[in-house]
């Protein structure tokens, strides 16, 4: 997998802190859940392998909550994510 771009990059991040701000209403515990499964389910492999690659470089910029779900966000194929369109 190459390198993922700087806009690339910011636009996963962004992405990921919007999806924290609609969770961000619920406990902690299950935000985080939350978070992580929506990712899980609708983003393709390849968009997770490059936010999980990029994530330790930019915990700053990620909202707390994406911060505490990046453990829970699965590397590869996922069987029950959507095909893309």
């Amino acid at each position: 997998m190459s390198t993922p771009s700087q806009s690339t990059i910011t636009t996963l991040i962004r992405s990921a802190n919007e999806i924290a701000n609609f969770f961000k209403s619920y406990p902690d515990e299950s935000a985080i859940a939350s978070i992580a499964e929506h990712i899980n389910l609708f983003w393709t492999p390849v968009m997770r392998e490059q936010f999980l690659a990029s994530a330790a470089q930019h915990q700053s910029e990620l909202h707390p909550l994406v911060q505490q779900c990046v453990a829970l966000i699965k590397r590869g194929r996922n069987e029950k994510s959507h095909k893309t369109l």
